[in-house]
């Protein structure tokens, strides 16, 4: 548990057990005047890093510690005395791995050296428990009493006496999980939710009734004044805790070099024969030469060498990687075969990636490395394996409490059953609930929540819990792709859990890794590299037809007619709507536009406007200006918009010669648009370096204004490059091969919309859907042969992995008995499968399989209800092999009809013909400019959007032609958002033209549900 000792005071306090962060607690601290606190966090010290640094800008001694759980489930807390203590304590932590009932007496005495153990409350009664605590830590050994409740000074006056008659010194305590008394439901919440009960159901592990909120000096001099050697000895404690954090010197690991080379004379020599290879004519000696340079001086050829090595066995094993990020701008990066992107082709900087002033400020610059999502855990196993398993482990993250979620955590300790919670909840808006009555505001304002008791108890008081835990961390568990790789041990440096996949994890997250100096890496699992690599083994298997992804030819004029319409869905960057409207504003139609646009419509680079001006000038629609001539060279390309992180780097240095280092400080300030004070801090150093290079104070003020309205998440260029060399590879594919491509989507299922988009697209393209089949289906892939796509077996719900895999395993099989005695199927999944049509392939009728199935279940001692089948419906489907119920049950287990139109399942009647087609406005829009029109479609996505006059919608409509979408301002929305709950819509539009003309937005007045009456009114008014 977290935890705060100080002159005269010692108590712990929990965060993954608390209602406080480490500002919150920091800050108390420093209200209370305390000059040294301790963090004691249960059986983790996680926030240790961030506590320490937080604590020594405040003017107050860290302690670092841990309250550990011992065998009998009893705990102590051990405080770090030193170097040594802090390094023990982080072993014995890891030994819970092995230990889940708590650390073992042998353990303990393993790993005491330079440990302080506190034995207290929760370490249970006993002096025999004390003297075999004290066999261990000796004179390390004090006894802490509390002040909580009646049974704790009850308990205390035992302690008191026991330490007195063993010598054993006492200290004053007080566990701590909430700042103040009024916080306690708050907390008690928390604490139901982490036990799975109900709020006032006793658990053993809630607080019993009592004090836990944060004492002060004051306090504590109160509860303990008869015991002043009690208060004397935390101070005593404080003092002895002398621990400290080596922070910010990056600590490579060793890489093994050939011929007593060095590490920068390996790098040399393998960068200049990759560079060779790139590049057949004039290679590039001297940039090389000056980034090498740089890696020397600070130190990271190791780095470099490291990453080298990953992607080199990547390639031995046909696994494709990309470099993303800035590392994507270092020619050596790319002479290594770690980027595939051309840094002079791209004119990208390696600045932004690394420089010497950069190191000066103790920022590690990283190498993003993308891989196909279902083989990164084979490369992090090569990386274990390599580089040791115990200098390796994933790194640690907090999972926090988030909007919705939070409110459907408070609800269930509330006792309102599951599927009340979900349908009160399934409408909330995804946004966070942060502030005073956050989550209220935010409901009032969605229309699709004014059906909703939210005004109502309990739910009002729920929602007025739910922004008091926002962001409050929920558990601890492992970062999706960060990984750390250690000069020594991990264990001597911070401790390790293992992960629900069973990988090995630091109780440090990724901020705090880094501050520590140790080597971290994000190996990021991609499903457009698994898509793209999918879908050329598709194309091979299916027409013969071998692609290499590298020869494509990028001034390709099919690919750009299908990017630049924006029908570019299930291409992996370029596929949201939002993408989808900007690249018809721009009509894309080359790699650096796409390029560009990879960061255009960043929620950063899309302040103010900045889509449309960047549109606009693209097509000098609108005229290209500049804060300062001095930018014209370095915004010229972007016509004088910044678009890219370095834009910020290169402005910042090339106008104002503000040092690279603080340019970066800069960048990274203004990404994250947090810290206003260091923001500010920065911006006037930047106006006395810009009036030292003679700038007036009018132009650093223009320019610095341009800067300021760069805020929030961008990409660097390298990282845009890479990306949009990857998503026109898509492109090309798609546009030759759709249905081979959005096969490999479907397998993949990692796209940015549901499976139906896809599905639609597919059909579309000519592609027929049949329903998997325990003879022929693949376990994972929709599998093509033709223009038939075969569903896979996992695609049917419910089926379990040992179920597949018995499948998979017991072909071919015999006959449905064959079939039923060697796959083992449960109940459930027997029907499941019967009912997809996933056994028709036994040429029996599904009745007679039914009852065949169930006397094999009766035989095996089975008595499986009869609820789950309607069998004279099953008769009919086997007769008829479609219907509506049949085409019923595969969207409730297929998650789509096969054997019926997706859209005629989903609008049944419907006369598409009385609706203006999407596919007319996508290929014809100049025909409706101008016009008020009506359309329809079954919804496949929507997004909300502020706006200062209120939220706003856009929604994504499906009809037989294709996909349109359409702006629901935010008066339109308030008036008719709630219609949208349905999955069918009708729509009466506006249709405005983009400003190249070459598009339409349709803004909506009126949104409706297709009743007959709807469609009287439709088909009366004549629409096309």
């Amino acid at each position: 548990m977290h935890g705060y000792t100080a002159l005269n005071t010692h108590s712990h306090f929990s965060i993954l057990d608390g209602t406080m962060s480490v500002d919150e607690l920091v800050a108390a601290a420093c209200d209370a005047q305390m000059p040294a606190l301790a963090l004691t966090d249960r059986d983790t010290v996680a926030g240790a890093v961030q506590f320490y640094k937080k604590a020594r800008h405040a003017g107050i001694h860290p302690v670092i510690g841990s309250e550990v759980t011992i065998e009998g489930g009893r705990s102590i807390v051990l405080l770090a005395e030193n170097d040594v203590g802090y390094a023990n304590l982080c072993q014995l932590l890891t030994t819970r791995i092995e230990s889940p009932d708590g650390v073992t007496a042998e353990n303990m005495a393993r790993h005491a050296a330079g440990l302080i153990c506190l034995w207290g409350a929760r370490s249970g009664y006993g002096e025999q428990c004390l003297a075999g605590i004290r066999e261990i830590y000796g004179r390390n050994l004090a006894v802490a009493i509390a002040p909580h409740n009646e049974a704790d000074l009850a308990h205390s006056r035992w302690a008191v006496t026991a330490a007195r008659r063993m010598r054993v010194p006492i200290v004053a305590s007080a566990a701590v999980h909430y700042r103040s008394p009024k916080d306690r439901l708050r907390y008690d919440i928390l604490a139901s939710m982490r036990t799975l009960t109900m709020l006032g159901q006793a658990h053993s592990q809630k607080l019993p009734p009592g004090d836990h909120h944060f004492f002060t000096p004051e306090e504590m001099q109160a509860q303990f004044g008869a015991l002043p050697q009690a208060l004397d000895n935390s101070r005593i404690i404080a003092e002895r805790c002398q621990f400290d954090f080596a922070l910010g010197d990056v600590i490579f690991p060793p890489y093994a070099t050939a011929d007593g080379e060095t590490a920068i004379e390996t790098l040399r020599r393998m960068s200049q024969h990759g560079l060779r290879g790139r590049y057949k004519t004039d290679p590039p000696w001297e940039r090389l030469e000056r980034e090498l340079a740089i890696i020397e001086d600070v130190g990271y050829a190791e780095y470099f060498l490291i990453f080298a090595d990953i992607v080199r066995w990547c390639a031995t094993q046909g696994i494709a990687t990309l470099a993303r990020g800035s590392a994507a701008g270092s020619l050596v990066c790319y002479a290594l075969g770690i980027s595939n992107v051309c840094p002079l082709r791209f004119n990208l900087l390696f600045e932004r990636f690394l420089n010497r002033e950069r190191m000066s400020f103790q920022k590690l610059a990283d190498i993003d490395l993308d891989l196909p999502w279902d083989r990164r855990d084979a490369v992090m196993e090569y990386v274990f394996d390599r580089y040791g398993r115990d200098k390796a482990a994933m790194i640690g993250a907090f999972n926090t409490f988030q909007g919705r979620a939070a409110v459907a955590d408070i609800a269930k300790v509330y006792g309102i059953p599951d599927r009340e919670v979900r349908r009160f909840t399934e409408h909330l808006p995804w946004s966070r609930f942060t502030g005073e009555n956050g989550g209220m505001e935010l409901i009032r304002d969605s229309p699709e929540c004014r059906h909703l008791p939210y005004d109502k108890e309990p739910w009002r008081s729920i929602l007025a819990m739910a922004p008091l835990f926002d962001g409050t961390p929920r558990h601890f568990t492992m970062h999706p792709c960060g990984l750390v790789i250690s000069a020594m041990p991990i264990t001597r440096m911070m401790p390790l859990f293992r992960s629900a996949k069973g990988v090995l994890t630091t109780h440090y997250a990724m901020d705090d890794v880094e501050e520590l100096g140790l080597l971290k890496m994000d190996l990021l699992g991609q499903a457009g590299l698994s898509v793209l690599r999918d879908s050329v083994a598709n194309v091979w298997t299916n027409r013969n037809v071998m692609i290499d992804l590298e020869a494509i030819d990028e001034t390709d004029a099919t690919t750009w007619d299908r990017i630049a319409t924006g029908d570019a869905r299930g291409v992996f960057h370029i596929e949201s709507p939002n993408m989808h409207g900007l690249l018809v504003m721009t009509g894309c139609r080359d790699i650096d536009c796409l390029t560009a646009l990879e960061s255009v419509i960043r929620p950063g680079a899309a302040n103010e406007g900045r889509k449309r001006a960047y549109a606009r000038r693209l097509q000098g629609l609108e005229a290209v200006t500049y804060a300062h001539p001095s930018l014209e060279p370095i915004l010229k390309e972007t016509f004088g918009l910044l678009v890219y992180e370095e834009h910020i780097l290169l402005v910042a240095n090339g106008f104002a010669g503000l040092p690279w280092g603080k340019a970066d400080l800069l960048r990274r300030a203004l990404v994250k648009n947090k810290d206003h004070a260091k923001i500010n801090a920065l911006g006037e150093e930047f106006h006395k370096c810009a009036l030292a290079r003679g700038r007036t104070a009018e132009e650093s003020e223009a320019v610095w204004a341009q800067l300021r309205e760069f805020v929030g998440y961008m990409f660097n260029k390298a990282h845009s490059a890479a990306y949009a060399v990857e998503a026109f590879q898509g492109a090309w594919i798609k546009a030759r091969y759709p249905v081979e491509y959005l096969a490999s989507v479907l397998s993949n299922r990692r796209g940015f919309y549901s499976a139906i988009v896809y599905v639609l697209e597919a059909l579309r393209a000519g592609a027929q859907f049949v329903a998997p089949s325990v003879a022929t289906s693949q376990e994972h892939q929709f599998q093509v042969r033709g223009s038939t796509v075969r569903l896979p077996l996992d695609q049917v719900k419910g089926l379990s992995a040992a179920t597949l895999t018995r499948i998979m395993e017991g072909r071919p099989f015999n006959d449905a008995g064959d079939f039923y005695r060697r796959a083992k199927p449960r109940h459930d999944e027997w029907v499941a499968l019967l009912k997809t049509g996933a056994i028709d392939c036994f040429q029996e009728p599904r009745g007679r399989l039914f009852w065949r199935f169930s006397r094999l279940e009766a035989a095996q001692g089975m008595t499986p209800t009869l609820f789950e089948l309607d069998m004279p419906a099953v008769e009919d489907v086997a007769e008829e092999g479609k219907g509506t119920l049949q085409a019923r049950w595969e969207q409730e287990l297929l998650g789509f009809p096969v054997t019926v139109h997706p859209l005629d399942y989903y609008a049944p009647g419907l006369p598409w013909e009385a609706f203006t087609p999407a596919g007319e406005l996508l290929h014809h829009p100049e025909r409706y400019f101008g016009q008020e029109i009506e359309v329809a479609g079954v919804i496949v996505a929507d997004r909300i959007h502020p706006t200062p006059a209120g939220p706003m919608k856009f929604v994504t409509l499906a009809d037989p032609t294709g996909f349109m979408e359409v702006t629901m301002f935010a008066n339109v929305y308030q008036q008719f958002g709630h219609v949208t709950a349905n999955p069918l819509i009708t729509a009466r539009c506006m249709v405005e033209p983009t400003d190249n003309r070459k598009g339409a937005m349709l803004n909506a007045s009126r949104i409706a549900v297709p009743t007959a009456k709807v469609l009287r009114a439709v088909a009366g008014r004549g629409c096309s």
